[in-house]
């Protein structure tokens, strides 16, 4: 079996739900992690003497910024050479623009995983423009987890035949057994308060569907910057006694509270400052389980959710539409569950976990195989 290093901005315990599924099947060799220029080994890090102190470490950043690249560069160039990995799965975007260099002189190939707003916010394009072009042909695979963000990617100078299309996956036996047909008229929402997905035009869709549907419920799990806005929103609309919000929950919570509900819904959209979503996985999850999904035709969205057989999708910004399509799924429970006994076929078949590692560690077989041809 081949050795992988997977490399990553936080640790592992405090990282998005599909970074942890990716540690959890894939069992890399190691992992380096904290900070857009990772440094720390199994805990322990990679730089030598006064480095090794943050203070000093701050200070480059601020006042030298290209000797601490240089310094950092250095740093895991040596640490590379010392093991003996065969491959580097790298998440997100911008890690991979700031690993590539290293890797590349320590002939050790990269997989880059891109996400979302990686590939999409302004600023970061804007940023990142020159060290993009450098990773893309310096990685040998990019990972892009919808076909919008394929065309994307491409768009900003990585070659076709590197971009590679793999949505994440859901574990379809922790997410499972929702029965809409049964459940109370609950809606339910999962992800971080943030304005890709626009929580505020949920609430007010929620609020448009209570006119018609008094006795609906909508529950909310999650957190974000967006969070007094959402609180706010609430009262304004006078939802208190119909939203319940609950921060953030584990997966087997979130699982649970799937099997209780009649529909999921999320309304994501563009933001302001480009950020987009890549391929959600509360959506995914939300399918696995069996429930019908109401959405926006937005990224990744657009793939997981088959308009009109597994949900419903409407432009960003319809909240109205939205609402109707909400009314719609808590007036008609029958529908509901022929909705999302087709989702979980969908994901069953398209967004399984198994299968979707499956096709990664194929993508770094690849990798290892190319890499060895060539020596």
């Amino acid at each position: 079996m081949y050795m992988i290093l997977f490399v990553t901005s936080k640790n592992i315990e405090k990282s998005p739900t599909f970074v942890r599924q990716q540690v959890a099947w894939l069992h890399p060799s190691g992992i380096l992690s904290d900070g857009y220029r990772p440094y720390l080994y199994q805990g322990k890090t990679i730089f030598r003497f006064l480095l090794r102190l943050s203070v000093i470490r701050i200070l480059l950043k601020r006042m030298l910024s290209p000797l601490y690249i240089h310094l950092y560069n250095k740093a895991l160039y040596r640490f590379l050479k010392t093991k003996n990995f065969d491959v580097i799965l790298c998440q997100f975007g911008t890690q991979g623009a700031n690993i590539i260099d290293a890797c590349h002189r320590a002939n050790v190939p990269v997989v880059v995983h891109f996400h979302g707003c990686d590939a999409f916010v302004h600023k970061t394009i804007k940023k990142y423009a020159e060290a993009y072009r450098n990773m893309f042909t310096k990685a040998a695979y990019i990972i892009a987890v919808s076909e919008d963000m394929r065309k994307q990617l491409i768009n900003l100078g990585a070659p076709a035949d590197k971009v590679i299309l793999r949505p994440c996956g859901v574990n379809t036996n922790l997410f499972a057994h929702a029965q809409p047909a049964t459940s109370e008229k609950i809606l339910l929402f999962v992800g971080r308060f943030t304005a890709k997905k626009d929580p505020v035009s949920l609430l007010k869709a929620f609020h448009h569907a209570r006119q018609s549907v008094p006795d609906a419920k909508l529950v909310m799990i999650g957190k974000g910057e967006l969070h007094q806005l959402v609180m706010k929103t609430i009262d304004e609309l006078n939802l208190r006694n119909s939203v319940e919000v609950l921060g953030w929950q584990k997966p087997e919570e979130v699982a649970h509270r799937m099997q209780q509900a009649r529909a999921y819904v999320q309304h994501s959209i563009f933001a302001p400052n480009g950020d987009s979503e890549g391929s959600p996985n509360s959506i995914i999850e939300a399918a696995g389980s069996g429930l019908p999904v109401v959405s926006t035709r937005h990224a990744g969205i657009k793939e997981s959710v088959i308009e009109g057989v597994t949900g419903y999708l409407v432009d960003e910004g319809d909240w109205q539409g939205m609402s109707e399509y909400m009314i719609k799924l808590l007036n008609d429970p029958e529908l509901a569950e022929k909705m999302g006994q087709a989702g979980r076929r969908h994901i069953l078949e398209h967004y399984d976990v198994e299968q979707q590692m499956d096709k990664i560690q194929e993508i770094l077989t690849k990798a290892i195989t190319e890499k060895r041809a060539l020596c």
